[in-house]
């Protein structure tokens, strides 16, 4: 087995490798600056989609801007990759940028920016059906005659849906080249390769015929599903014994039959000479259009084999260079007895509702009230005329045991708020009911007991219409996040609103945002009527409506900014719908520092004092020994502030090349403390006052700011002198 498995990813894989070329390739461009690119799924990570010209005008953009510094090619120009807007959305984050690495002495070209695979590309994760085809649990199918079972929602199926034939990608890419900011969109479709098997999500299921059954007589069998999409999900179904290799094919397109007896010498007949696969289309245009039957050739006879029979049904897919395929276990219970099923006076039933065409309810059906009434009769007597009803037990159907339930006596009725709204906020596992026709079938079952029950089918359509009672929702795309520019901000508190960065005494303009609002009730109206900035700072920025098809805005700059005067700004943006359903979305913009400010001395004057030295010491050990200060603690020091954060206020120490030649190392400073230390020698008499200044500068990058600080240090007298007489002149 893991042999073949292993084969098959061979396989895929190489064939992915010789198509590639002719598989990636540009199309037509919507907008001016947009790109389209065709793929396969499952390309290996690494793959290079396009590169260089073919990057259309994001490449152009480089080029220019490369053009105008006279610097075509040179490595340092390009060290930063264009940056994805919406890595959150789903598939974005299977592709990225990188510059081709070249030798040490090549320089980097623009040519070198590779647009390439940079996670697995599942196209059936990315790209789920929006349909209400859900698979049911194995411990909800222990009877395909049982009208008992109950069906819950199971989140876990949400992901088994078919998929969409069109799998499209969407990047929203930001590049800025000389402080130019432009936005550009690369659109990747992707296209399906046979990867799926068809499978059940059951493995085994019991199939009830009744003694004396005619031949013809068949029981419903669940399809088997193909998550792949067109060719890649053609099933054909072959029913095998369960111990040998004899079976029956049955091909989707038409209900031909073939037989092969392992030996036509034996008489004795076997489970497939006994029952056999058909295929019946149902006239209807919508999912759903094909049932499988597992019907007697012969008319049964539950005594010549009393404890049933066993087969083995096949899906196969052919359509990849390995079959692809997988197996339901199926036992046949033949049991006596009633002899007419129920009968329903319709084949296809649709609500009729008031005021609504024929088929529809609206999205706001009240929870509990009756759509629509089912009837069925039944030719036999008593208990087996007592007839219930049910939802089928079909795998197909799940998301409408979700949202509907069928009572016994017929009514078919709503069971939760229906909701066809698609959230693009929401979790992935909430359901929604789709704006197209939904088929599901119903069963009556007469009361003559589960061994010996005979059923009826009939098929209900019903469409949900949309009404526009959803609000608008906002997505917020930072230019700049705040989690990339964490380290520039004093205290980042964390939040759940949107946050953004933004640089202080930049001009007025700068694009800050990528504002894109979507209406839930997408089939009523994709038109937002208005969206506008609230709240006191409001006047500080500007919206831009950009694109009416995506109802895309762009949120501005509209003043300079200035972080020391206001260094964290709310804002809100409010959009309404045509019906005036409002929402609110919060932004907090982070304003980050730049080097605008140079130290400033607390005192205009920094003035100090300290003891002279006492004349009958060595002179080595004053020059030796730091002076304790006139101060109360006996130390000094030079202190400044800075209004700037970060290494823009972390401040150095020194003195002035003047004043170091000039003192002569009477004094130092600490080139980050700002103590000063005097080690002397100090002699009043000689020097009384010692004038000097001290430079303080920020650890601004590129430019460092600034100031001096003037220090004067009066030296105070000790009586280290002798008396002396001075003569009278007379």
């Amino acid at each position: 087995m893991s042999k073949t498995y292993f084969q098959i990813f061979f396989n895929l894989s190489f064939l992915s490798f010789l198509i590639l070329c002719s598989s990636i390739h540009e199309m037509g461009i919507q907008n001016e600056d947009d790109l389209k690119f065709t793929i396969l799924e499952e390309l290996p990570i690494g793959t290079v989609i396009a590169s260089g010209t073919k990057l259309g005008n994001l490449y152009l953009s480089l080029s220019n801007n490369n053009d105008n510094n006279n610097n075509i090619g040179k490595g340092q120009n390009f060290t930063q990759k264009p940056r994805i807007l919406n890595i959150k959305d789903p598939g974005v984050r299977c592709f990225d940028f990188k510059w081709l690495t070249l030798d040490k002495q090549t320089d980097l070209g623009v040519n070198e920016l590779q647009f390439i695979v940079s996670d697995r590309i599942d196209r059936e994760t990315i790209c789920p059906l929006k349909s209400h085809e859900m698979n049911i649990n194995q411990h909800q199918l222990n009877s395909l005659n049982n009208p008992q079972n109950n069906y819950a929602l199971d989140s876990n199926y949400m992901n088994s849906l078919n998929f969409n034939h069109d799998c499209t990608v969407t990047l929203r890419i930001a590049t800025i080249n000389d402080n130019i900011q432009k936005i550009y969109q690369i659109h990747v479709i992707i296209e399906d390769i046979n990867d799926n098997p068809p499978q059940w999500n059951i493995d085994k299921i019991t199939i009830y015929f009744r003694d004396d059954d005619p031949p013809g007589t068949k029981q419903s069998i669940p399809l088997a599903k193909d998550m792949d999409i067109g060719i890649n999900a053609k099933i054909n179904y072959q029913l095998l014994n369960s111990d040998s290799n004899a079976m029956s094919t049955t091909n989707n397109n038409n209900n031909m039959h073939s037989y092969m007896l392992n030996d036509v010498n034996n008489l004795k007949l076997r489970a497939t000479d006994m029952f056999e696969l058909v295929t019946e289309k149902v006239d209807m245009n919508h999912f759903g259009d094909e049932r499988l039957f597992l019907t007697a050739r012969h008319t049964l006879d539950r005594e010549a084999k009393p404890q049933g029979w066993d087969l083995i049904i096949l899906a196969v897919n052919n359509e990849g260079s390995v079959p692809l395929s997988s197996r339901l276990y199926i036992h046949v219970n033949i049991t006596d007895v009633n002899d007419n099923s129920p009968k329903f006076t319709q084949s296809l039933y649709k609500p009729q509702l008031p005021n609504h065409k024929v088929g529809s309810i609206p999205e706001n059906f009240p929870v509990g009230k009756t759509i629509l009434r089912v009837h069925a009769t039944d030719a036999d007597e008593g208990k087996n005329a007592e007839i219930t009803y049910s939802f089928a037990p079909d795998s197909t159907n799940q998301l409408i045991h979700y949202f509907f339930e069928m009572t016994r006596d017929g009514e078919l009725r709503v069971l939760r708020p229906l909701n066809v709204d698609i959230k693009t906020q929401q979790a992935v596992n909430t359901p929604y009911l789709p704006t197209t026709v939904m088929s599901f079938d119903v069963i009556a079952v007469d009361g003559a007991g589960i061994a010996y029950a005979k059923t009826g089918h009939t098929t209900i359509q019903i469409e949900v219409e949309n009404i526009d009672d959803e609000a608008p929702e906002i997505r917020i795309h930072p230019i700049q996040s705040l989690q990339e520019t964490a380290a520039s901000l004093s205290n980042p508190q964390p939040s759940h609103d949107t946050e953004i960065a933004v640089l202080e005494n930049q001009p007025a303009g700068q694009l800050v945002a990528l504002i894109e609002v979507k209406d839930p009730d997408v089939m009523i109206s994709h038109i937002i009527s208005q969206c506008q900035l609230t709240g006191p700072n409001a006047v500080n920025f500007r919206l831009s409506y950009q694109d009416s098809a995506n109802n895309e805005y762009r949120l501005y700059t509209a003043t300079k900014l200035d972080r020391e005067k206001q260094s964290r700004i709310m804002l809100s943006v409010e959009c309404k719908d045509l019906t005036d359903h409002i929402t609110t979305s919060n932004i907090i913009i982070h304003v980050l520092d730049t080097n605008d400010h140079a130290p400033q001395c607390i005192e205009q004057m920094y003035r100090f004092a300290l003891y002279e030295d006492d004349g009958e010491q060595d002179h080595l050990d004053i020059t030796m020994t730091n002076r304790s200060w006139f101060t109360p603690n006996g130390l000094a020091f030079i202190t400044v502030k800075d209004e700037d954060i970060g290494v823009n206020s972390e401040i150095t120490f020194q003195l002035s090349a003047e004043s170091e030649e000039k003192l002569k190392g009477r004094f130092s400073i600490d080139s980050k403390t700002g103590q000063l230390f005097a080690w002397g020698p100090f002699d009043r008499e000689q020097i009384p006052l010692h004038e000097f200044t001290v430079i303080a500068t920020d650890g601004g990058k590129p430019i460092k700011l600034s100031t001096s600080c003037p220090v004067t240090v009066k030296i105070l007298d000790i009586n280290d002198n002798p008396r002396c007489f001075i003569p009278n002149l007379v």
